[in-house]
């Protein structure tokens, strides 16, 4: 009796386990991975106002943690601006790039960044 119980704890840690991973990855994948844009041409504020004229803004992230997916959701479904996480590094040029778009969204959606940041937490 007692390996059919510890048969059936198994294979119910191994489903949720499983049932954990399929999660994660399909959060994953609502995650922008790095591109090879973003890997090759460093942007710059005027990157920035060259990509909202074309309708093609990115926001860049940064930092040890990558962005919530609620995060990257929103921003693509409501502003349709492409969320790049790079990871740790950051340079001048990130950051005159997310200026630039955290005041185009200001002004066109009167909401920064930031606030897209806070609205994704919960």
């Amino acid at each position: 009796m007692k390996s059919y119980i510890s048969i059936f704890i198994l294979a119910t840690s191994l489903f949720a386990i499983s049932a954990s991973c399929k999660t994660k990855k399909a959060a994953q994948k609502t995650t922008v991975k790095k591109t090879e844009q973003a890997q090759s041409v460093p942007p710059t504020a005027a990157a920035a106002r060259k990509d909202i004229k074309n309708n093609q803004v990115k926001y860049y992230s940064f930092g040890i943690a990558a962005p919530k997916p609620q995060f990257v959701a929103a921003m693509q479904s409501s502003y349709k601006i492409s969320v790049i996480s790079l990871g740790c590094p950051v340079n001048d040029g990130i950051m005159g790039y997310n200026s630039v778009v955290d005041s185009f969204m200001k002004a066109k959606y009167h909401k920064s960044v930031g606030d897209v940041q806070k609205e994704s937490m919960y």
